[in-house]
């Protein structure tokens, strides 16, 4: 019993230990409250490994053991649900999908080339996004490729590539590969996912791995781009997306504005706009909401990125759109 006792201790001190990495101040108490329980938790481990011995030799009375340790269950259960008040601790709302965007949007057929601007004015690069089938797995792969262009090779010479493997029903990320060539230096950056365990094992270049331990699943920047595109879009309904950058979980909620038409690619149209709001820079130093425009139809593509930089904004327009699944516009290439 009193083995059992302690075990069940040491659940508890693991459930709770998730609430030492909460941020902000407003969780200073929970953190608080769960170091101490895991005080309470060595406590416990030190109270057994001394006294087990003596309980198999008959030294030590097993019954005032076990009310020892459960003295220390119950205090540390006590101090879990004053650490882990229900808004604090219920769970994450489950993203509510639309069927027929998602089918288009990883139909693995996909391929995208936007033109990059400063602010909307001068040419700085080309963005090319592509996501295609990894029969291997089972999986897809969604590829994107920053490259510079014109004047700005001379000044500022960009040539990424970021490459992540998705898996499951959701999509989510389970392998992510960079390589980023810029001013002639080239950095390698590798992060894995395992979206069962909630771990993270982050490398960059030839340092040692960084390990790091989530409360939920997880996307990057790209593949949470692209989940956003499969939402079901409702203006009264806000949704978030849970997002890994900058070596912590974010919970980015998705704002949906009200429809806009809009000059695009392809005509003029009815567009949904939307805004994730990111409280991270992420890629290339954004300082402000990334803000897109999707058709308003089941294809669901972005025909305009805009992303704030610390100077100056970056404007990525849709110059050539190519998706079989799609058969709203399917091929077409700005002329």
């Amino acid at each position: 019993m009193a083995r059992k006792e302690f075990c069940r201790l040491q659940l508890l001190s693991k459930s709770a230990r998730l609430l030492c990495g909460l941020p902000g101040k407003e969780f200073g108490q929970a953190k608080l409250l769960c170091c101490r329980l895991q005080l309470l938790s060595g406590r416990a481990k030190l109270l057994w490994k001394r006294a087990a011995p003596l309980t198999n030799q008959g030294k030590i009375d097993r019954n005032l053991l076990f009310n020892q340790l459960n003295s220390l269950r119950h205090i540390a259960f006590l101090l879990c649900c004053l650490a882990c008040p229900l808004p604090v601790c219920a769970a994450e709302s489950p993203l509510v999908l639309d069927p027929q965007a998602l089918a288009v949007v990883y139909s693995g057929q996909e391929k995208m080339h936007f033109s990059v601007s400063w602010s909307g004015g001068i040419k700085i690069g080309d963005l090319h996004l592509s996501l295609s089938k990894a029969p291997a797995n089972g999986g897809q792969v969604l590829i994107a490729r920053v490259t510079d262009y014109g004047l700005f090779k001379a000044v500022y010479p960009v040539d990424d590539t970021f490459v992540t493997q998705l898996r499951g029903p959701l999509k989510l990320p389970v392998r992510y590969a960079v390589q980023q060539i810029e001013r002639r230096k080239t950095v390698q950056r590798l992060t894995l996912y395992d979206q069962q365990q909630f771990k993270i094992i982050y490398k960059k270049q030839n340092k040692l791995p960084e390990s790091y331990q989530l409360d939920g699943p997880a996307y990057n920047e790209f593949s949470a781009f692209f989940i956003t595109r499969a939402l079901r879009l409702n203006q009264e309904q806000q949704q978030a997306v849970p997002v890994f950058v900058d070596k912590k979980r974010h919970l980015v909620p998705v704002k949906i504005f009200r429809k806009e038409a809009k000059d695009t690619l392809f005509g003029r149209l009815n567009t949904v706009k939307v805004q994730p709001k990111m409280a991270f820079r992420g890629l290339y130093d954004k300082n402000g909401d990334t803000v897109f425009w999707l058709t308003d139809d089941i294809c669901r593509v972005p025909v305009e990125i805009q992303a704030k930089l610390l100077i100056g904004s970056l404007v990525a327009e849709l110059v050539e759109y190519s998706n079989p699944a799609c058969v709203l516009y399917r091929t077409k290439q700005e002329k």
